[in-house]
């Protein structure tokens, strides 16, 4: 049953399934009886999304070979392979061509599902944005408790003060985008706020 499997059975299991199709049916047939098969001349679309730290990428932030082949084996069967990220789509860029996952027809999910975009266009698909009245209440809490926010636009990093933390350099450094330091009263709800993060050196802070 599929409920059984662990971590690394079922991603054997998604790896295999991507490359032997005819069985995915009567896997989902064993593990729901009542599920009904479409017809065998239908063309079906499976998709693998796949997050990126800790997953997609090894300890040593490396997509090691054993992955990569995985994944064109995938691609070539016909499964469509998403990266499923809290990143932006720059961020993700490098990764998305390293895996040749950059075609017309390939997507990814940014910002924590937030938003989804075609790669090749970067076409918005899906897009459930944040508020002005969000980052009042985030950026209060943030004040009274002596942290830092930034806001994720589809382009950049939003911080409310002159000077950026190391957290947002480091951040907007991982995905090659600019951080732009605005006066609070100047944020208003023309910007997008994709994301919003608290972030602080001490964790007890953020909590």
């Amino acid at each position: 049953m599929l409920n059984n499997l662990n971590q690394d059975e079922l991603r054997e299991l998604i790896q295999f399934l991507s490359i032997n199709q005819d069985l995915w049916d009567k896997e989902i047939i064993y593990q729901y009886p009542d599920y009904k098969a479409p017809f065998k001349d239908s063309w079906i679309e499976y998709l693998i999304a796949l997050d990126i730290d800790g997953t997609l990428l090894n300890s040593e932030k490396k997509i090691t070979n054993e992955v990569f082949n995985s994944i064109q084996e995938a691609k070539k069967s016909g499964a469509k392979v998403v990266l499923s990220t809290g990143r932006p789509l720059p961020g993700v860029t490098p990764l998305l061509d390293e895996l040749n996952l950059n075609d017309d027809g390939d997507y990814v999910i940014c910002f924590n599902g937030a938003v989804v975009q075609e790669v090749k266009s970067k076409k918005i698909l899906s897009n459930i944005e944040m508020c002005h009245d969000d980052f009042v209440l985030i950026n209060n809490l943030a004040k009274e408790n002596n942290t830092h926010v930034h806001i994720n636009t589809p382009t950049n990093l939003i911080i409310p003060e002159e000077t950026p933390n190391k957290y947002t350099i480091h951040e907007a450094t991982l995905n090659n985008i600019d951080i732009v330091s605005m006066n609070e009263e100047d944020i208003n709800d023309d910007i997008t706020f994709c994301k919003i993060m608290i972030i602080d050196e001490d964790r007890k802070s953020v909590v």
